[in-house]
């Protein structure tokens, strides 16, 4: 109950974050990772208290399996399945079992006597004498209760399976394509990987794709989503706390690097002529622009820190575009030389019923190498386990397996203490 609380006060003072589909829908540019606008509910939460619960229950679990993912419905239909099966134990409880173990003859007795009761065991067991057939009563209802558990969670299983079904038989990007792990050294070229499966299922493969390490790269998606979140930051200040800004727009202060023109002796210098590196928002240094077309040939530039008060969305919006920019001109046209090779590969077919048969396919002699996995959607791959090898991924398994087992054998002697 207080997270019930808590959830419906931290939404109205973060809506971004606790309605973010809402947010989104209001960019009309912003489409998902398979091009397409952002999906949002036909009921939205109002300004009512607590009326996201009816808007929660009111979407249907196959829009969310189509545009959001399988998991995300199964999850929230598990939750739903774990209420049911909670409010059937709770009827059968209330209704049958209380009233049962009440009518036992141990409440009744002299209060003297070691097996008396009284207080909150009336309506236990520990009311039931021993041979009694009100045992049976509990058998029954546990039988019934087991019954409806396992019907429950086999209707859940059906609705994963067809929405499963479903989510491969569309026509998105991913199921059109497969990952391929654990590639070996002679075989880590485009070429490569295209003759083997283009042997397999000839005239079938569209493209190949490699994976590489870039992190260079994830750290510049990273200013840029920083760049992204202070301009909005920005926005959102100035509209909101446009009176305490005076109508003035927000700003924040900068840290530049100034390169200073020494000139040769008996020669002079004016003031003004100085070399400005514009810093990014990482004090990067980006670029070097000349603030004044000199005519004097220094020998070493002075360097020099400054600090500079600067409009804050004006700012933010030119380090966005410019790391966007950067971006899709390392995505495009990347440098074979700052990447490295992982042993991943995405391989992407001409129908969605070749790339059926392949993932479902080994197609090579050894186990520990050309593994073939399923395309999920990127954002939900770790790239970076690209890197694990197989020899590597065996010993961690085992030790995994070894830790739970080592904690399960340890807790079991304090569950049948305690």
């Amino acid at each position: 109950v207080l997270f019930v609380f808590l959830y419906e006060v931290l939404r109205i003072f973060f809506k971004r974050n606790y309605e973010y589909r809402i947010v989104l829908s209001s960019y009309p540019d912003t489409v998902d990772v398979n091009g397409r606008p952002v999906w949002v509910p036909e009921k939205r939460p109002g300004k009512i208290p607590f009326s996201w619960i009816p808007a929660v229950y009111s979407v249907r679990e196959a829009d969310i399996a189509r545009h959001i993912s399988v998991d995300a419905a199964m999850f929230l239909r598990f939750y739903k399945s774990g209420m049911y099966l909670f409010f059937v134990l709770s009827v059968l409880t209330s209704v049958v079992l209380i009233p049962t173990y009440a009518i036992g003859n141990y409440k009744n007795l002299d209060p003297l006597d070691p097996l008396y009761i009284n207080g909150i065991l009336v309506i236990t067991m520990s009311n039931v004498q021993r041979g009694s057939p009100i045992f049976w009563v509990t058998f029954i209802v546990d039988i019934f209760v087991m019954m409806a558990a396992y019907a429950v969670y086999y209707y859940d299983f059906r609705k994963y399976a067809w929405y499963a079904r479903m989510a491969m038989a569309s026509r998105t990007p991913s199921n059109f394509a497969i990952l391929v792990s654990d590639i070996p050294e002679r075989l880590r070229s485009q070429e490569e990987i295209f003759n083997l499966f283009d042997r397999v299922y000839p005239d079938q493969v569209a493209k190949i794709y490699l994976y590489t390490d870039r992190k260079y790269l994830d750290r510049m998606k990273m200013m840029y989503t920083k760049a992204l979140t202070m301009k909005e930051k920005a926005m959102w200040m100035y509209v909101r706390e446009n009176k305490k800004l005076k109508g003035q727009r927000p700003t924040h202060k900068v840290k530049r690097i100034v390169y200073e023109a020494v000139p040769e002796e008996n020669e002079s210098v004016q003031s003004n002529d100085k070399l400005v590196v514009e810093n990014g928002a990482d004090d990067v240094e980006n670029s070097m622009i000349p603030s004044k077309t000199s005519t004097i040939k220094p020998k070493k530039l002075k360097k020099k820190k400054v600090v500079e008060v600067v409009d804050s969305i004006d700012y933010w919006a030119k380090e966005q575009e410019r790391l966007w920019c950067e971006i899709q001109r390392e995505q495009q046209n990347p440098d074979p030389s700052k990447g490295e090779m992982t042993g991943g590969a995405i391989v992407v077919f001409r129908t969605m019923h070749t790339a059926a048969m392949a993932r479902q396919s080994q197609l090579w002699y050894r186990k520990s190498e050309v593994n073939v996995w399923r395309a999920p959607e990127p954002a939900a791959v770790r790239w970076w386990k690209f890197r694990v090898p197989y020899s590597s991924k065996a010993p961690m398994s085992v030790v995994t397996f070894v830790l739970i087992f080592a904690v399960i054998l340890a807790w079991s002697p304090l569950s049948l203490i305690i």
